[in-house]
């Protein structure tokens, strides 16, 4: 059965708790979110823990030493050199983040600090810098030049004004710190109680919330919505639809199938010819992309931008699920996973959302991949193929789940009705009814 979905979520794996709604587009908003390390690693010297939640909350102030709460670094001994990094998720999709849908480029001000207890400089200088992705180079922070030895303080720094701040952000989504030792000097060791970093950007009000009515547009024949979010062809609308939706308060989707190339679509010659595969059951002419394709994948990361500039709010890529098809290209549920999170990190980097859209072994598999890179689900016929169960992790992440199911259209079909839609509200997915070719379409009235 052809597929099709919705999109958002996002964030700094380690941010303030997300309240887990997706919000539209009216009024900018200013927010600032807090990020602390994911993980630490010791390049040169050693360290009396790894653990990065040590470093969550500021306890320690004047002389005082306690190493249940505080990270001590110590100098290698042949060098008398500390080289210790702090990784810091930038990612879309993660547990916490800002509230709303954001870009990378909307973050103004990043600001650094870390309370920190280090001998004098002279006895032995230590510094915290921050990497450069774009240019590759260490950019300093902060050191123990300018700070009392011996006794707790705060080191700061803010960086404001920023307008790359994309510039920070590795190709793995993390913002990276340093924390360097001169070598010349004694073998002091520094101690670290907290460490965060502090930013601030301009964001988006809510787009897509859990119980939002919606309808599944994509032949573009309805000419009145009476729903919040409308789904639609990306192709196939134009931008001056786009923003009739979005100025009416309704939520626009942007359809396009990123698992399959169909010879009518403007972009078809874009596609490399070892990259097509076989046929498409039942859809004439529609064939199987080998999604693992870095072709294939710059077509879709265009096609995202296509979204992005015609004012699409979440895109709904189809036809993900080649694994469990005869695509000729041996595609693994991984495989699937891999493209997804390429398709969401090149979305979430743009400041919209992504959905999945079916896939329920991916969505039931009980892993942290709907919550890093899913922002909700749109899934077709979960109640015939008794499934719709899988999709459960969306609602308890606070992401709305998009349910339709295919029948012969009758729009007072109560007995229809009466037998599934309670089921659905139970789970709080949203649910409509259409038939086959999405030219008519119903919701149940309880």
């Amino acid at each position: 059965m052809r597929t099709n979905a919705i999109i958002f979520s996002f964030i700094l794996g380690l941010f303030s708790s997300l309240n887990n709604t997706v919000r539209a587009q009216e009024e900018q908003q200013e927010e600032w979110v807090n990020v602390f390390p994911s993980r630490i690693a010791v390049i040169e010297g050693s360290s009396s823990s790894l653990n990065p939640s040590l470093l969550k909350t500021r306890t320690l102030s004047g002389n005082v030493d306690d190493s249940s709460t505080a990270i001590t670094f110590t100098p290698a001994l042949s060098s008398k050199k500390l080289v210790s990094k702090f990784f810091f998720d930038i990612m879309p999709s993660s547990s916490s983040s800002f509230s709303s849908s954001w870009s990378y480029n909307d973050v103004s001000t990043l600001r650094f600090r870390a309370n920190v207890k280090a001998p004098d400089a002279q006895a032995k200088l230590f510094k915290f810098q921050i990497r450069n992705a774009k240019t590759k180079k260490w950019e300093f922070l902060e050191s123990n030049k300018s700070m009392s030895p011996n006794i707790w303080n705060v080191w700061k720094e803010n960086m404001t004004g920023l307008t790359s701040f994309s510039d920070y952000v590795n190709r793995k989504g993390r913002v990276v710190l340093r924390l360097v030792s001169s070598r010349s000097g004694d073998g002091s060791n520094i101690q670290v109680d907290f460490l965060k970093l502090r930013l601030l950007a301009i964001v988006e009000p809510e787009i897509l919330s859990i119980g939002d009515s919606f309808i599944y547009d994509l032949p573009g024949v309805v000419t009145n919505y009476d729903q919040k979010v409308v789904a639609i062809d990306l192709f196939d609308t134009d931008e001056a639809k786009i923003a009739q939706l979005k100025s009416e308060g309704r939520s626009v989707i942007c359809y396009f199938s990123a698992g399959t190339v169909e010879d009518w679509r403007p972009d078809v010659s874009s596609f490399p010819a070892e990259a097509i595969g076989s046929d498409m059951d039942g859809w004439a002419g529609e064939k199987w992309l080998d999604t693992t394709n870095i072709g294939v994948r710059n077509v879709m990361t265009a096609r995202i931008q296509l979204a992005k500039d015609k004012g699409c709010q979440a895109v709904d890529p189809d036809n993900v699920d080649g694994y469990l098809h005869d695509t000729s290209f041996d595609l693994t549920i991984n495989d699937t996973k891999d493209y997804l999170a390429f398709l969401a990190n090149e979305t979430h980097s743009r400041g919209f959302l992504i959905g999945m859209k079916n896939a329920a072994e991916i969505a039931g598999d009980g892993t942290d991949f709907v919550k890093n890179h899913m922002d909700f689900a749109v899934v077709e016929e979960c109640y015939h193929y008794e499934e719709c169960d899988q999709y459960s992790i969306f609602i308890e992440l606070g992401k709305p789940v998009f349910a339709i199911e295919y029948t012969t259209f009758d729009p007072f079909d109560n007995d229809l009705c009466t037998s599934i839609l309670p089921g659905f509200q139970s789970m709080k997915y949203s649910l409509l009814f259409a038939n086959y070719d999405l030219t008519q379409s119903w919701d149940c009235i309880s």
